[in-house]
């Protein structure tokens, strides 16, 4: 344990807020609110527009923190904006029945059409409560007649209906005609009372035309009968959609989702574009409603391109632009980085121990005490910071562990450097090398860093830029933290066009380290920002890992476009693909 140098001023409370809960603070979506934990680095005004756009970083980044806070702007500050918030995990497939039969392009269709009416369902739950809200304020304010409140409350209810039962679409039609004698009766026959169409004789969903005869002892009557298949219309629900908004005055309405990539993991996947191609033609052809997606970029597809006359989606820099890559967004500079990840433990600690909040000084500045009361200085704060990448959650689980380790004793112990690197070299150890199969690819890949950073002794190495955005085995070690991506803004202008740096897990090189036996302490010059050193560009060969021989080349199904590796077992022996058995040369 690291014995604390200087005083503890806040040690006991911190220990007794501490010991009450402190996992209601890791993740975000346990959180009792967004906003007051929320440390803007200027992104809520980057997607605070009526743009469709996407927000893409690894888990833990803040995605969901960033849609919150957003979605709770929108709701208190701005009364003529409406913000529906609803995560894909919400979302659950509605029931049908497989079809073997069916092509697998025809069941990709179903399974994300399935989606998408289950997604509306959740959609209008969420959209009649934001409606409801607005509505008390209008009627609250004396401007919003009754007769506008039976409008919005008619539309809710053919919003509803548009959902649940979808509209007609006429597949056969039959006409009867049948003779009457109309002696004793009036001439009015198929007329009601009331001077309306009787209905009574035709069928649900059906359309009927009446004649009447010339002859005044006799009529014939034809009835057109109609069988028909009730099913979404899309069109129908963006207009009631935005008549409801007209309605209720609203200018924008802003539709958040959140965790994109559960719609299918594959790469490329083949339900996320058929999902974006229904959401696309149900809302994003009216300049009112904006769509802001969060997901992990590696695990992304938002447009098929297999087939230029079939393809669809959502396409980047025309149907919605990016916003912010949140993978980078916090390492531009490491005193930005040091100011956000004391804010961020500062929001969270301060609410569960009030006694902090008075360290919160003027223009919303945290006083370095702070800093100095959980890592007794500020070298083992630097430490803390480079070990968890500028990762919120990352950071906050690193916290927690290391607050646990101590037994959360601010008083006599404090999160020194040899605490936060026996720590993340744990973690490195018992979790993220098993995220990462021995026979894959990555795996091959991860062994080769394993081998420059034994040759050279560094964490810093580049790959070819065409290179990293075609190897799935780069991306996989991304995603699962063992490797990092340094920001293009932040390498040297020599290499920032033509390749990708990075830098190895820290919990990876403590364990290189240690290894060696060389001393923990030289970890304290390391930062969230690898320094590059002067000569880089020169010797920037010896810094380059080639990625030729790791991945296997992919290729495309012509029949269901799904991409399979060209070592595939099944492929190898027949040539056929693994997922519809079609031929492939």
């Amino acid at each position: 344990m690291s014995e604390r140098k200087t005083r503890a001023i806040y040690g006991r409370r911190l220990r007794e807020a501490l010991q009450e809960d402190m996992r209601p603070q890791l993740n975000s979506e346990e959180l009792d609110a967004y906003r007051p934990y929320f440390v803007d680095i200027n992104l809520l005004e980057k997607i605070n527009n009526n743009t469709s756009q996407l927000i893409v970083g690894r888990r833990g980044t803040g995605k969901t923190h960033l849609l919150g806070a957003f979605h709770e702007l929108i709701r208190d500050d701005h009364p003529t904006q409406m913000s529906v918030m609803i995560s894909i995990n919400e979302v659950a497939p509605r029931a049908r029945v497989y079809d073997p039969s069916q092509s697998p392009v025809t069941e990709t269709q179903r399974v994300a059409q399935s989606l998408f009416e289950s997604y509306l369902h959740v959609f209008f739950d969420r959209f009649l409560d934001a409606c409801s809200q607005r509505m008390e304020v209008l009627v609250a304010s004396g401007a919003y007649p009754v007769k506008k409140i039976e409008r919005a409350n008619s539309l809710l209810t053919q919003l509803l209906e548009a959902i649940e039962l979808g509209s007609p679409i006429a597949q056969t039609r039959k006409k009867t005609e049948k003779s009457t004698d109309t002696t004793q009766s009036d001439s009015t026959s198929g007329i009601s009372a009331a001077g309306g169409v009787d209905l009574k004789s035709v069928k649900l969903h059906a359309g009927g035309k009446i004649g009447r005869s010339e002859d005044k002892k006799s009529a014939s009557e034809t009835i057109t009968s109609i069988e028909s298949l009730l099913t979404l219309d899309t069109y129908a629900v963006r207009r009631l959609v935005v008549a409801v908004l007209d309605n209720l005055a609203i200018d924008t309405l802003f539709l958040l989702i959140d965790e994109w990539m559960e719609l299918d993991k594959r790469r490329p996947s083949n339900v996320q574009p058929a999902f974006a191609q229904l959401l696309k033609g149900t809302f994003l052809k009216d300049r009112r409603i904006a769509v802001k997606i969060a997901s992990i970029w590696d695990l992304t597809t938002l447009y098929d391109r297999q087939d230029t006359r079939e393809s669809q989606g959502l396409v980047l820099k025309h149907d919605l632009s990016q916003a912010c890559d949140l993978d980078t967004t916090l390492m531009t500079s490491d005193s930005e980085a040091r100011n956000f990840c004391k804010e961020l433990l500062f929001k969270r600690l301060s609410t569960i121990c009030p006694a902090l909040q008075g360290l919160c000084v003027r223009n919303g500045d945290i006083d370095d005490i702070f800093i100095s009361e959980l890592f007794d200085n500020e070298a083992n704060f630097r430490v803390f910071i480079a070990a968890s990448h500028g990762i919120p959650r990352d950071l906050m689980n690193l916290f927690q562990k290391c607050s646990l380790k101590i037994n959360r004793d601010f008083e006599s112990h404090c999160i020194g450097h040899e605490l936060v690197c026996d720590i993340v070299r744990r973690a490195y150890m018992q979790e993220k090398t098993k995220a990462v199969d021995d026979t894959s690819p990555a795996y091959r890949l991860l062994r080769d860093i394993n081998g420059y950073m034994e040759k050279t002794g560094r964490r810093l190495f580049v790959v070819d830029g065409e290179a990293a955005l075609r190897s799935s085995a780069l991306r996989k070690l991304v995603d699962e933290e063992l490797i990092h991506q340094v920001p293009s803004s932040a390498a040297p202008r020599a290499v920032r066009d033509a390749y990708k740096c990075y830098v190895i897990d820290f919990g990876n090189y403590v364990d290189w380290i240690m290894a060696r036996k060389r001393d923990l302490a030289e970890l304290l010059a390391e930062s969230l920002i690898p320094q590059f050193p002067g000569d880089f560009a020169e010797n920037l060969p010896s810094y380059v890992i080639d990625l030729a021989s790791i991945d296997d080349p992919t290729i495309s199904c012509p029949k269901c476009a799904r991409r399979i590796s060209s070592s595939d077992p099944i492929f190898v022996k027949y040539r056929a693909c693994p997922s519809c058995a079609e031929s492939i040369a």
